[in-house]
């Protein structure tokens, strides 16, 4: 089972939320969260208490007022976090926040710029098993990320990945979950690479 199973970024923004009028105004608090495969760590960082000692602007953190990140746009692989930005959600400061704090654990983060009307990273791309994913190449202005780009790739066409063809779930390398509208296009794609598809 690829990483992605065993490690699972939940980033809310802590400042003053969304640029996107009709998405909430976010003000929980930035949340990191391992899963049962490792020792649990959370890490809950508050607006007011941001540039307390434990984290401040002095050591490089980004002023709370700029970072934007979400989970929607984190995807795991091994060590590699990949977050995207499409200048609606996750944000460079966001992203040198996340890349920053992760670094003491042995995580690298990368930015990947995203294009068109894709919202976030898990959209745009789809990690299915250890060497195949379903993407849409168009998402990505400078490409689909290098450790992904000799896998076998399942293409979703622009006008699909804006209704959500690539946002998937991997349960195990041979079983995924995908909506139902796309059984014949995606869904048979994965069936003939052995996947079963659960809708």
């Amino acid at each position: 089972m690829i990483a992605l199973a065993l490690f699972f970024v939940i980033v809310c923004s802590a400042c003053a939320g969304s640029r996107q009028a009709e998405l909430p105004k976010e003000s929980a608090p930035f949340v990191f969260v391992e899963s049962e495969f490792a020792p649990l760590k959370t890490v809950i960082v508050s607006q007011s208490e941001f540039t307390d000692p434990v984290l401040p602007l002095s050591q490089g953190y980004p002023p709370i007022d700029e970072i934007e990140a979400c989970g929607g746009g984190v995807i795991v692989y091994h060590r590699q976090i990949f977050v995207g930005n499409s200048g609606y959600e996750s944000n460079s400061a966001g992203i040198a926040w996340l890349r920053k704090y992760l670094a003491p654990y042995g995580y690298t983060v990368s930015e990947v710029r995203l294009q068109g009307n894709i919202l976030y990273l898990d959209c745009a791309m789809s990690l299915v098993r250890e060497g195949l994913l379903i993407a849409c190449e168009e998402s990505f202005a400078n490409g689909i990320p290098e450790p992904f780009r000799d896998w076998d790739r399942i293409t979703v066409p622009e006008e699909d990945a804006e209704h959500l063809a690539v946002n998937g779930l991997p349960i195990s390398p041979e079983v995924y979950v995908t909506d139902v509208a796309f059984r014949d296009t995606i869904g048979k794609e994965l069936e003939a690479r052995g996947v079963k598809l659960r809708r």
